[in-house]
């Protein structure tokens, strides 16, 4: 599918290495197939990834949203050599605040909480072994460090859409 030329839409190009780049493409429905769809490559595993536009939703916003999210590399399907972190998951949280048009001084402020409370000692915590007791843990050091009750709510906001995300 992804050599077709009946492509209704197609992305920039990408990874042109020795002129063999590719972009995703947006195509139509066909005698075979009822729905429209999208193909991209997999930022990490270079694997074609077929992506199937559900019913009612709209094709051109299914491919836009794709091709913003290759362009930030963010939340797409991927094969990982390694167990996805606290710092994994907090560029994660971080972008998908971004991509839903939160303000950027509300996410600059996300963004320094869990660089103070959580990433500058736990980091490298993989996400599978963070705990309600870490959350807990980290919140308790910010009140010991006397911070305001509206800071210390900031984190434990943060810190719940952090498990969200995850």
């Amino acid at each position: 599918m992804a050599g077709q030329s009946n492509a209704l839409r197609s992305g920039k190009l990408r990874d042109n290495e020795q002129n063999r780049g590719w972009r995703a493409k947006l195509y139509g429905p066909t005698a075979k197939m009822r729905y429209h769809r999208v193909a991209y490559k997999n930022p990490v595993t270079k694997e074609w990834i077929y992506t199937t536009v559900a019913d009612g939703a709209s094709a051109d916003d299914a491919f836009d949203e794709i091709e913003m999210k290759l362009n930030h590399e963010v939340a797409l399907p991927a094969a990982r050599s390694k167990a996805p972190t606290m710092s994994d998951l907090a560029v994660r949280y971080l972008e998908w605040l971004r991509l839903t048009s939160r303000d950027e001084t509300y996410i600059r402020k996300v963004e320094n909480l869990l660089d103070v409370w959580v990433l500058r000692r736990h980091g490298d915590l993989e996400v599978r072994r963070w705990s309600s007791h870490s959350s807990l843990t980290w919140i308790a050091a910010a009140r010991e460090a006397s911070r305001s009750s509206s800071r210390i709510e900031d984190l434990g906001s943060a810190l719940s859409g952090l498990r969200s995300t995850a």
